[in-house]
């Protein structure tokens, strides 16, 4: 048993002081009778007229809509003696805030019970919770995207390849591409990624030589992170194609990526990513596959809105190019 000598918490500073305290916490301590009528009351939260007391009012009186389910809690623990919490959202002066409220039952004798009362501001919490299921809901929505992606790939691959090693090899790149372009968006935060980081990081992937081959120039747009996963599957199958039959694969070929702003017909920018690559012009039969031509000439600009054109050549020029056109939706 505590002493009885052992001086009380209230009798070792001023109520000024106390409630000091319990401001600066967030925190509020109220008191109220039988009929619910607030008795006491250190630091409320509620918003009341300048000089106003909440002493003498009822929850109805002062909360406003958000009474009725708190004035229910509180007489179930008055009826029942059994102490609960419960989160009340409280709007005042514009502004939603959330407190987490501990209800106990006080006995004030004949006349039954009353209700002490602690709340604790929790408006961060809720705010963070409300983040996080945010977050899980566009976690849901992207992965049920990838797997999207992923059973294309397989069945396109499937069908362009000429045996199971075939298969393997392309549907194997292509994935690898798309883990690439999100370990890119995992280090930005799912922000997306810069033409020039994508495009250097697609080409490292496959080799380091291919750095000294292709050079990247223009505007250095920010994408999207739709934009960023598949530009980043178009880079892929042209940074493959190239080095098994196009200029990456001759020691005197070049790429060149350029990146440039223009103006579409409503005047609205659009970002132009072309891929020229330079050398000896290609046959007709080192064209990429069908459907390596169907993912970049309809399947990624489809997925961005935007459009493409793809061009191979026998006879002197370019011995290919590509250029993909991307709304501004897809960039910053």
């Amino acid at each position: 048993m505590a002493d009885k000598s052992e001086p009380k918490i209230w009798g070792l500073a001023t109520e000024s002081e106390i409630g000091t305290v319990f401001r600066e916490a967030e925190i509020a301590i109220t008191c109220q009778d039988a009929a619910l009528v607030y008795t006491a009351a250190l630091n409320p939260f509620v918003s009341l007229p300048a000089g106003g007391s909440l002493v003498g009012q009822t929850d109805e009186a002062v909360l406003n809509g958000a009474a009725r389910s708190l004035v229910a809690t509180k007489r179930r623990v008055a009826e029942t003696g059994r102490g609960e919490s419960v989160d009340l959202a409280y709007g005042a002066n514009g502004r939603e805030r959330w407190y987490r409220i501990r209800l106990e039952p006080v006995d004030i004798g004949d006349d039954g019970r009353g209700i002490l009362a602690a709340s604790v501001d929790i408006t961060q919490q809720k705010t963070a919770e409300e983040h996080l299921r945010l977050a899980l809901l566009e976690l849901a929505h992207r992965s049920k995207n990838l797997l999207a992606v992923v059973l294309s790939l397989a069945r396109q691959s499937a069908d362009d390849s000429q045996d199971l090693d075939d298969f393997r090899e392309r549907f194997v790149g292509r994935i690898r591409s798309l883990a690439l372009a999100h370990d890119i968006l995992t280090e930005e935060s799912w922000r997306g990624a810069t033409v020039f980081s994508l495009v250097r990081e697609q080409l490292m992937a496959f080799s380091e030589s291919t750095r000294d081959q292709s050079r990247v120039e223009g505007h250095n747009a920010f994408l999207k992170p739709n934009a960023v996963q598949y530009v980043g599957l178009a880079l892929h199958e042209l940074i493959a194609h190239s080095m098994l039959s196009g200029a990456l694969s001759r020691a005197d070929g070049g790429v060149e990526v350029e990146s440039r702003i223009e103006l579409n017909a409503d005047r609205a920018p659009v970002l132009c990513l072309v891929w020229r690559e330079s050398g000896r012009a290609r046959p007709a039969r080192d064209a990429p596959t069908e459907f390596g031509e169907a993912l970049l000439t309809t399947i990624v600009p489809a997925a961005l809105g935007g459009s493409a054109v793809l061009h191979y050549s026998e006879e002197g020029g370019d011995a290919f190019l590509y250029e993909l056109r991307i709304p501004s939706s897809q960039f910053f």
